[in-house]
């Protein structure tokens, strides 16, 4: 419903309070304008967070969560290990964001340097003159926690197997006690 707001000095706006926007619901306006003049909404996802947003983004539909969704669907989508995506340490495509052509490396400071990430960590690797001193620190690097994640691996498939044995275990007791 369209509405004409005294406070707006005769401007048009929606009201949106109340309305559900994917896992959004309207609360209530704010008194907060984006550039382009539109209202900013106070929002309550169905998470329970609290997000503000503004009504072209609601209204386009963009922007149907405090980001609980995409944060759940990439999630869903990837292998984590102690806070490390899988996929993008054994990938090796180098981010479009690079500019040295070499994955972790960039320039810093006048000088190349080399860091990298690990289970929400970042470890910083140093400085170099030479591109070739920083990406070979940062192969060799890559090639340590490479080696942790397969070690890991193998412990999360061993623990699937641990556990498994354990329920059959209780199982098989649970079965010899209901027959006695």
């Amino acid at each position: 419903m369209i509405t004409y707001d005294a406070e707006p000095r005769g401007s048009r706006y929606q009201d949106l309070t109340g309305r559900r926007f994917g896992r959004l619901v309207v609360l209530k306006r704010t008194s907060k304008r984006v550039s382009d003049g539109c209202f900013c909404w106070l929002c309550r996802c169905d998470c329970g967070n609290l997000t503000v947003t503004s009504s072209n983004k609601l209204l386009q539909g963009r922007t149907m969560s405090c980001g609980c969704y995409r944060k759940e669907r990439l999630e869903s989508s990837r292998s984590y290990i102690g806070g490390t995506c899988v996929e993008v340490v054994r990938s090796k495509k180098i981010p479009v964001s690079n500019t040295s052509g070499i994955k972790n490396v960039s320039r810093s400071r006048g000088l190349w340097m080399a860091k990298i990430s690990f289970a929400r960590k970042q470890f910083f690797l140093g400085r170099y003159k030479d591109i070739a001193d920083a990406a070979a620190v940062v192969k060799a690097a890559e090639q340590l926690r490479d080696e942790v994640v397969e070690e890991i691996d193998q412990l999360q498939d061993r623990a699937i197997s641990v556990f498994a044995e354990r329920i059959d275990a209780l199982l098989s007791e649970v079965r010899s006690a209901k027959e006695t």
